[in-house]
């Protein structure tokens, strides 16, 4: 199971990882946004 730990070190070591990907996510989602045309979606709300 992916949430299951048999140690802490593990749950660290998992976390890390974790961490890992939602900051690649997060630079590759701020990186997009930066490159894409301007819209006008936020001025619309």
């Amino acid at each position: 199971h992916l949430l299951s730990f048999d140690t802490k070190r593990d749950l660290v070591e998992w976390t890390k990882e974790l961490n890992h990907v939602i900051r690649a996510l997060r630079e590759w989602n701020v990186s997009f946004v930066r490159d894409r045309p301007k819209s006008n979606i936020l001025s619309d709300l």
